[in-house]
């Protein structure tokens, strides 16, 4: 049975792979060709994240794997930000593969309890 730090894993993967199709040039040409398709998109990508990791992170406490006092509106800003500035400020120094990876830790780091962290350290070395 799949919880929700594999699902996690497993959602991060799967975002991996696709952003690997969407190069810089590529979104700078949708993005200056059709704007307005671009925005409208660029939100609803954003939208559906922000209910993914709502309804991750209820899975997570559910499960007893996440901390119950968690503000999710925090932890979706900090997130989608941080993701953004990333991104930007480690364009060619960092690999993208180890900047999701970077990314997906801090995250499973900063909601998990005791329970959450054991288990993502038991399985690092097979899912990553």
């Amino acid at each position: 049975k799949r919880n929700a730090i594999d699902y996690l894993i497993e959602v991060h993967s799967f975002l991996f792979e696709q952003q690997s199709f969407f190069t810089p040039t590529i979104n700078y040409d949708i993005q200056t060709t059709y704007p307005h398709i671009f925005n409208e998109l660029h939100a609803k990508t954003i939208k559906n994240a922000h209910i993914l990791i709502e309804q991750n992170i209820a899975l997570g406490q559910a499960q007893k794997l996440y901390r119950k006092n968690i503000n999710t509106h925090i932890i979706i800003y900090i997130f989608s930000n941080l993701s953004l500035f990333i991104e930007q400020s480690f364009e060619n120094s960092i690999s993208s593969k180890e900047l999701f990876h970077e990314i997906l830790r801090m995250f499973i780091y900063s909601v998990s309890n005791n329970n959450g962290i054991i288990y993502y350290e038991s399985i690092t070395d097979t899912k990553e």
